[in-house]
């Protein structure tokens, strides 16, 4: 049985369905345990801190710079935008 030339050294690198589909349940477990923790981290909070009418304000802010929009160009904001960049 002879190899044809164009195949010699070459690896198949396809991946394999199963492992795959591994991949995908992982990833999904790893959200569904991000966002408990951070829900469990909210409702603790809220015993200890009140609500604060600037923290819409920096996530309309987060959303304007991820659409592209630039700080004191575009819009303006009495706050840095150090936050604004990292929500973003």
């Amino acid at each position: 049985m002879t190899v044809p030339a164009n195949h010699i050294g070459v690896i198949d690198r396809t991946p394999c369905p199963s492992f795959e589909r591994g991949h995908q349940v992982l990833k999904s477990w790893y959200a569904a345990v991000a966002l408990l923790a951070y829900v469990v981290g909210l409702l603790s909070l809220l015993t200890v801190r009140y609500f604060d009418p600037d923290e819409f304000e920096h996530v309309q802010f987060s959303w304007m710079i991820s659409q592209g929009l630039v700080p004191y160009k575009d819009f303006f904001e009495s706050h840095t935008p150090l936050t604004h960049f990292l929500l973003s």
